[in-house]
């Protein structure tokens, strides 16, 4: 079976820009990037690394990189 590659999420030059670095990270790009894979995010979740890091997200947690 061969890998599928997803589309891109945004245009080349529209990549959301991280606010802050090693100071208070919000993980904001978390939320957008469940909000651009809405269909496949129930999928996605039953990923047992990735649904840890989306935990941190829907918990609003905060952490300093």
């Amino acid at each position: 079976m061969e890998l599928e590659l997803p589309n891109r999420l945004y245009g080349e030059g529209l990549e959301p820009q991280v606010k802050k670095i090693n100071n208070s990270c919000r993980l904001k790009l978390l939320e957008l990037l469940k909000e651009k894979m809405e269909p496949e995010f129930d999928e996605v979740m039953k990923d047992p690394i990735f649904s840890q890091i989306m935990v941190i997200q829907k918990n609003d947690l905060k952490f300093s990189a």
